[in-house]
């Protein structure tokens, strides 16, 4: 089973995009173990000298490390993402980075036609940011429209066509984190020929001399 963060980008109090994470939490849990971050409540960034990390924001650090993947459901605010998301992305280039070459899937939703669509522009270009440089899956994003009619009032989704696609995203995102793992393993293996290769030419010139 694979470990997954979810990893919710609203400032808002049962925020819709927190509603989503939590839907596939619950909807895949055979397949994915998720645990939920909430960076709203993590403090305002400060790049100290000293280089400490709050205790909150080293656990959640620490948890993407070990993980196998990252979920992120962003909140659009003025065609951009929210400030507390903002502000973990920021703590999360700062000192330790656990998110280089991790496998992130984004997604969010929004109250209007566009399903965060212009906040996903401005996530996916954070997240290639030297300090971050994420392995964002490629492809359309989960967008999901008119948020506050797709849930119920137990949090789950009603609309068929959105728990379809859902679906198809998340055998996706299984095989994206494998394909990524793969590649990996081969850079690592790649490393490890470079190196064996540059101790052989070394000691044969030795020889040869």
């Amino acid at each position: 089973m694979k470990k997954i963060i979810g990893i919710v980008g609203s400032g808002s109090k049962g925020s819709t995009n927190e509603k989503l994470i939590k839907v596939i939490k619950e909807n895949y849990q055979e397949k994915f173990d998720i645990d939920i971050l909430f960076p709203k409540d993590w403090p305002v960034f400060d790049k100290n000298f000293e280089k400490d990390l709050p205790n909150s924001v080293l656990a959640a650090a620490k948890a993407i490390e070990t993980a196998d993947g990252v979920i992120i459901s962003a909140a659009e605010y003025d065609h951009s993402i929210a400030a507390v998301l903002s502000n973990a992305l920021a703590w999360l280039s700062f000192t330790h980075y656990p998110l280089v070459n991790k496998p992130v899937l984004t997604m969010g939703t929004s109250y209007g036609r566009l399903g965060s669509s212009r906040a996903q522009t401005h996530l996916h270009q954070a997240l290639q940011a030297p300090q971050i440089h994420a392995a964002v899956m490629p492809g359309e994003a989960f967008l999901l429209s008119y948020a506050l009619q797709d849930f119920d009032d137990q949090g789950r989704l009603v609309d068929n066509e959105y728990k379809a696609r859902l679906d198809d995203l998340m055998i996706r995102f299984d095989d994206f984190i494998q394909w990524n793992n793969n590649l990996d393993q081969e850079k690592n293996a790649a490393k490890q020929r470079a190196h064996k290769y540059d101790l052989d030419y070394t000691f044969n010139k030795e020889v040869d001399a």
